[in-house]
């Protein structure tokens, strides 16, 4: 749903090989309003869909493009760039493979993901511009890289993760996991 009177940024799918998955992986990426107008380098959000989800899941189910226009037009955020992989890596295709979707491979894929992203979009590499954030396993993902790339990303966020939060990074300015109480998760936070 796009929001009237207000101008719109783009979004696009793009397709890249990752030699850690030896597949063909995807993303959708979100330019705001103006990207192809000038060439200044923009902050970057890493979003992640959760399980059974796919790269589309923000853009179709949770209305990013409308939303980001609508905050930008409002002064609320910034201009920036997001960008929502595919984070089950190489798309499982049989059951037991979706079932083990926290091997940590996605998380050994990251590091080449984001320099593939470099290369190809205006996006700032200063971990003060960057920002990762992910919902159930999205945000199981977003815990276990931003630790692994520990002082990669100043911005942290979680939204129902499915996981404990334990090996959590060290540098953000900003840590945020949200979890409501009747969440089915909630139960394994109280420990």
């Amino acid at each position: 749903i796009l929001v009237n009177n207000v101008p719109h940024g783009s979004v696009s799918r793009e397709i890249f090989w990752s030699d850690v998955t030896g597949k063909w992986e995807r993303c959708i990426v979100y330019t705001p309003p103006g990207y192809m107008k000038n060439s200044e380098a923009y902050p970057v959000l890493y979003l992640q869909h959760g399980m059974w989800g796919n790269e589309f899941d923000w853009t179709l189910k949770g209305n990013l493009l409308g939303i980001m226009d609508s905050l930008l037009r409002a002064g609320a955020v910034r201009e920036m760039v997001v960008i929502m992989p595919d984070n089950c890596p190489g798309r499982p295709t049989s059951e037991e493979e979706k079932a083990n979707a926290t091997t940590g491979e996605w998380e050994a894929n990251f590091a080449t993901f984001m320099a593939e992203a470099e290369s190809e979009y205006r996006i700032s590499a200063e971990p003060a511009q960057r920002a990762i954030a992910g919902l159930s396993m999205g945000g199981y993902h977003t815990m276990r890289v931003s630790y692994v790339l520990d002082g990669q990303f100043e911005y942290v966020a979680m939204f129902s993760p499915a996981t404990f939060v334990h090996n959590a990074p060290t540098r953000p300015r900003v840590f945020w996991l949200a979890i409501g109480t009747e969440d089915f998760l909630w139960e394994s936070f109280q420990e």
